[in-house]
């Protein structure tokens, strides 16, 4: 009984040359009665026993009919029945043959067999089992560049610095499980949190991605010690969220207002606070003596020029200055801008703020318009934030285009 091979080789140019590129061809291999399928004559052997989808098998056979069309065929059935077939091929004067074929991703991962078509007998060469893997990328999103990040794959943890993981060797479905939380660089106060996309699994090639929040660290302390305690305790929260903290006195002391330390801001000077995580910080509740007020200015620059912000003449630009309070009660701070040394802006340049005064914390649009007559270059601005008789400053670049 001879196998039957369903395959359709390309035709043969003079001198038994084959035609090219080779063709894919799917055949499907049917057994005699009562199941039993006579093992042919061809014999081949491959370069190795496991290929990843996508790798190039290298074959080589003998037994094959002379100068005939002769196809490299690869399971996609895991039962060597059905075949995805690459070719033909031409055997040499002794009917040995050699060739390559690609491992596609059609083809499953797990047991598969491997055979040659000889189109000329209809015959199969005795089918070589391999084992096909898959390789699957892990990527993550939210995590700060340089940061070590990692995957659990089938119970074994792979980390790396880069913003994705290749990992391979897989013949069936496996589960995998991102690291829930990725610490930020050394006393940076900075975590990054998973939120979506941290576990599953997979079953062949594919990207997986996991995304991730980032958190900062809130120190809340009441100062001095044992005055007082406040709640909640020391923690990590999300950023740019708005986290309320209590102050409850502890003996005599009364409560003199709060001081925020850091990239976190107050929003008030109840015994309850707002603070908004705009990075790690402190909030101190002070008792005793009450607290005067105090206030700090920043500004954002522009997603071009994080010092700063370009304007070309005739256009006009904008960029955020962050009023933060620092101490006591909050107090209405005022806003104005000029050059660094104090004198009026240069000539054909404008400011205005949106609000243009505030309790903090609080932020205001700093719009500059440029018109034609002004001169091309760089002026330092600076920004002052007014209340009562403190005052505070912060500068930034601005470019004439």
């Amino acid at each position: 009984m001879l196998l039957a091979v369903q395959a359709q080789a390309e035709s043969l140019g003079t001198a038994g040359q084959v035609q090219t590129p080779p063709q894919v061809t799917t055949v499907t291999v049917s057994l005699g009665r009562g199941g039993q399928a006579q093992i042919p004559q061809p014999q081949v052997v491959t370069d190795k026993s496991t290929y990843n989808q996508g790798e190039l098998l290298q074959f080589s056979g003998t037994g094959f009919t002379h100068q005939k069309a002769v196809f490299a065929c690869l399971s996609v059935d895991h039962t060597s029945t059905t075949y995805t077939c690459v070719g033909p091929y031409t055997a040499d004067d002794n009917g040995g043959v050699t060739g390559s074929m690609q491992v596609g991703d059609n083809i499953p991962p797990g047991l598969e067999y491997f055979a040659c078509a000889d189109n000329a007998t209809s015959t199969l060469s005795n089918p070589v089992p391999l084992t096909i893997t898959y390789i699957a990328t892990f990527q993550e999103s939210g995590i700060a560049v340089g940061v070590t990040w990692g995957v659990t794959v089938a119970g074994t943890h792979y980390s790396t610095a880069s913003s994705a993981i290749d990992v391979g060797g897989f013949a069936q479905e496996v589960s995998y499980s991102y690291d829930l939380t990725v610490a930020g660089p050394p006393s940076s106060g900075t975590q990054f949190v998973c939120s979506t996309g941290c576990s599953g699994a997979v079953s062949g090639a594919t990207t997986v991605s996991a995304n991730y929040k980032t958190q900062y660290y809130l120190t809340t302390q009441a100062n001095p010690f044992g005055a007082g305690t406040v709640s909640p305790s020391s923690g990590w929260h999300d950023a740019n969220t708005l986290v309320t903290v209590s102050e409850t006195q502890n003996g005599n002391e009364p409560f003199a207002g709060w001081s925020c330390v850091g990239s976190v801001g107050c929003t008030g000077s109840s015994p309850s606070v707002g603070v908004i995580m705009n990075g790690p910080g402190t909030a101190i509740a002070n008792f005793g003596a009450p607290m005067n007020f105090d206030f700090r200015l920043s500004n954002s620059g522009s997603s071009s020029n994080p010092g700063g912000i370009a304007v070309a003449r005739k256009k006009s630009g904008s960029i955020t200055i962050t009023v933060a309070l620092v101490n006591g009660p909050s107090q209405t701070v005022s806003l104005s801008c000029s050059r660094a040394n104090g004198s009026p802006l240069p000539t054909g340049v404008t400011c205005s703020f949106n609000p243009a005064s505030g309790k903090p914390l609080f932020t205001s649009t700093l719009t500059i318009t440029v018109t034609k007559s002004a001169t091309a270059g760089y002026y330092t601005i600076k920004v002052t934030g007014t209340a009562g008789s403190l005052s505070r400053i912060t500068l930034f670049t601005l470019q004439v285009t």
